[in-house]
């Protein structure tokens, strides 16, 4: 008995520092020049966000990105539907991505669900075209970066569709891209 209420007193102490260690310290006054530098990248920080207000619907547009070619990444929703290489191509204000596959079991993709696909005229369809290496790449427009994209894509050996969302990432464009045209 006496042991039991050692340890639930020493549990109490455990849990009070511990909860002590969590609190807040108190804030280590700065100099005129650290608060100035630190208001002046605040307000830097702000502005690059403003150039960059996506659209309503979420994500970048060409509209906010220079004119030109960068190697962008793609996510994947599925691990056996994985991007290796982008090729994101912006014109004027619409962009397209030339996209490489780790395999060679697509045959074409559509841009929507597998449900649209199976409604779809074939000429909707984006075939594959084989690069000097043998990959599949396929040939995709994009509406914006940074927002899930519904991709359906034909499995050749199964001979069905299956849905795939995409994501086309901003990240890896130089930041002179995005300083809009």
């Amino acid at each position: 008995m006496r042991i039991r209420r050692c340890a639930a007193l020493l549990l109490s102490l455990v849990v009070l520092l511990a909860a002590g260690c969590g609190g807040k310290t108190a804030p280590v006054p700065q100099s005129a020049a650290e608060s100035a530098a630190s208001e002046a990248a605040a307000q830097a920080e702000s502005a690059a966000e403003s150039a960059l207000t996506p659209d309503p619907a979420g994500g970048i547009t060409a509209s906010q990105i220079r004119d030109g070619e960068y190697e962008i990444t793609v996510t994947s929703s599925a691990s056996m539907f994985r991007v290796v290489a982008a090729r994101l191509i912006v014109e004027g204000d619409s962009m397209h991505c030339v996209m490489t596959l780790s395999g060679v079991g697509y045959g074409k993709l559509f841009m929507g669900t597998k449900e649209e696909a199976r409604q779809a005229d074939e000429s909707a369809y984006i075939p594959f075209v084989k690069d000097e290496e043998g990959w599949y790449t396929y040939d995709c427009p994009i509406e914006a970066l940074d927002r899930d994209t519904n991709c359906a894509a034909w499995s050749i050996k199964n001979k069905k569709w299956y849905d795939r969302v995409l994501v086309y990432q901003s990240a890896d464009l130089p930041p002179d891209a995005l300083e809009g045209k």
